[in-house]
């Protein structure tokens, strides 16, 4: 009997995260212009799975980071954790997106995760920004806002989450007290 086999290939390159009030940067190190253990937490899970810090992924002189995991289960992903004082905060990121899964049975995603967190860091709701592989199972809900990226294009994304939020019905707003910000490459069952 032969074995089905796929590529599962995943990439995240991004230029930049910014989150801001008024004109106070709340995010560590979201230029990435500081090495990655200033501010950001590595976890790196399955064969070949990378993140890389380097000026070389995108053409300006800047350092981008580049979360990759390719096939074979596990993922790459690169988080930090905020404490926020509103959510009338402006949210920015340049990022470059690829997921490529042709199975039923096996799933791929490179992009962004915010999740909303309360008081004792339970999860309210996410915004996915990012490449889904046609039978990744996330769906938009009342606590899932899900933005699908143009693959491997240069993308900047900016919003102001009271607006966001707008599409989360199910998260009350004065309940979120911090943001796990997560750039990620997940490939599962592959």
């Amino acid at each position: 009997m032969m074995k089905a086999t796929r590529a599962c290939l995943i990439g995240l390159f991004i230029v930049s995260t910014q989150l801001t009030a008024a004109t106070l940067e709340l995010a560590t190190n979201g230029d990435f212009e500081l090495d990655l253990d200033a501010g950001w937490v590595q976890v790196l899970e399955g064969d070949g799975a990378l993140i890389e810090r380097a000026t070389h992924h995108d053409q300006d002189p800047d350092n981008e980071v580049l979360v990759w995991k390719p096939e074979g289960a596990g993922q790459a992903t690169l988080s930090q954790r905020v404490t926020i004082p509103t959510t009338d905060l402006m949210f920015s990121a340049t990022l470059r997106t690829n997921a490529i899964g042709e199975l039923e049975a096996a799933w791929d995603f490179g992009g962004l995760i915010i999740t909303y967190l309360d008081q004792y860091d339970t999860p309210l709701g996410r915004t996915v920004i990012g490449s889904l592989s046609r039978y990744c199972p996330w769906k938009n809900s009342t606590t899932d806002h899900i933005i699908e990226t143009t693959p491997v294009v240069w993308e900047l994304h900016e919003f102001n989450f009271n607006e966001e939020l707008y599409y989360l019905s199910g998260v009350d707003p004065t309940a979120i007290r911090t943001l796990d910000i997560q750039a990620t490459a997940i490939v599962m069952d592959c």
